[in-house]
C-alpha cells in the first residue's frame, strides 16, 4: 500500500465480489466474540447497534465490498474496528504510520475475530474524519505518498492519494470517502477503486454513494435497525430513493415539503 518512509507506495486491487466471487482475497471473515465482552459492556454503544449485535459472520468479497445505510447504523464504526483489529493506525495510513490525535475509536476492535486467507504485506486505512492529519504526516516526511496533498482541497487530496496507491493489499475506507467529491469526482474514485481491485487489492468501503457501490462485481451489505445483510445494489435504500427522486423531483418535493 505504501506508507511513511516506505519509498514508492505500493497498493491494491481486483474484480469485485458478486454472488460467484470467492470470499476474502486476504480477509476472509469477521465476527464478533460476545464472550469477550466485559459485564455490562454489551449494553452500551456500539454493541447496541443492530449491525454490531447481530454481526454473526461478515464475509467481505475477494475484491470490493461496500457497507451502505443511514447515518449512525455502524458502517464506519465497523470498518474502523476492522482496521484496528488488523493492526492499522486508528487515524489512518499504513500500519507503519503513527499519528497523535483524539482517541475517538470504539472498543469494538478488541472483540472482533478476523479470519485470514493470507495476511497482506501491504494495507492502508483511509479515515475521512482524520484524513488531513494523515496526509499532513506523510507530507512532512517528504515526497512519496502524501507529497503536496495537505495543500489542496479535501476531494483533490483523496483522489490524489488514491491515484498513488499501487500493488496488492487490503484497503479500508471509512467515513464516506466520497464526502467532498462532486459527481465527477465520485466517478474518478470509482475508477481508482476498480483499478485497485483489478490489480489484486481487497477493498472494504463505508459509503452513502450509490455511484461507488455500483462498482461491477462488488458485494454490498446494507446496515439498518434490523442488522446487517447482503443485498443487491439496486435494492439498497440509497439507490431506490435516488431513482424515485430523479424520476419525479417535483412530485417528491411536493410531498416532502407540503407542510412547509
Amino acid at each position: 500500500m505504501g506508507g511513511a518512509g516506505e519509498g514508492a507506495p505500493a497498493l491494491i486491487t481486483g474484480a469485485g465480489g458478486g454472488a460467484s466471487t470467492p470470499t476474502g482475497r486476504y480477509l476472509r471473515a469477521v465476527r464478533l466474540d460476545p464472550a469477550s465482552l466485559a459485564a455490562g459492556e454489551g449494553d452500551a454503544w456500539p454493541y447496541t447497534l443492530a449491525a454490531v449485535a447481530g454481526l454473526g459472520r461478515f464475509e467481505p468479497a475477494a475484491g470490493a465490498t461496500f457497507l451502505v445505510g443511514e447515518n449512525g447504523v455502524g458502517k464506519s464504526t465497523l470498518v474502523e474496528a476492522i482496521a484496528l483489529a488488523a493492526g492499522l493506525n486508528a487515524h489512518g495510513g499504513t500500519r507503519n504510520l503513527r499519528t497523535a490525535g483524539h482517541d475517538t475509536e470504539s472498543t469494538l476492535h478488541r472483540h472482533l475475530v478476523l479470519s485470514w486467507r493470507r495476511r497482506p504485506t501491504r494495507d492502508f486505512f483511509l479515515r475521512g474524519e482524520t484524513f488531513l492529519d494523515t496526509v499532513t504526516a506523510y507530507d512532512a516526511l517528504g515526497g512519496g505518498l502524501g507529497a503536496g496533498l495537505a495543500r489542496v482541497s479535501h476531494g483533490e487530496s483523496v483522489l490524489g492519494l488514491m491515484g498513488r496507491l499501487r500493488g496488492q493489499g487490503l484497503l479500508l475506507l471509512a467515513d464516506e470517502p466520497e464526502a467532498g467529491l462532486s459527481m465527477t469526482g465520485q466517478l474518478a474514485l470509482l475508477r481508482h477503486l476498480h483499478a485497485l481491485v483489478r490489480a489484486g487489492a481487497q477493498v472494504i468501503v463505508a459509503t452513502h454513494s450509490p455511484v461507488l457501490a455500483a462498482l461491477p462485481g462488488a458485494r454490498v451489505y446494507e446496515l439498518d435497525d434490523d442488522g446487517i445483510r447482503r443485498t443487491a445494489w439496486n435494492e439498497t435504500d440509497a439507490v431506490v430513493l435516488a431513482r424515485h427522486f430523479l424520476a419525479a423531483p417535483d412530485r417528491y418535493l411536493h410531498r416532502l415539503l407540503r407542510d412547509e
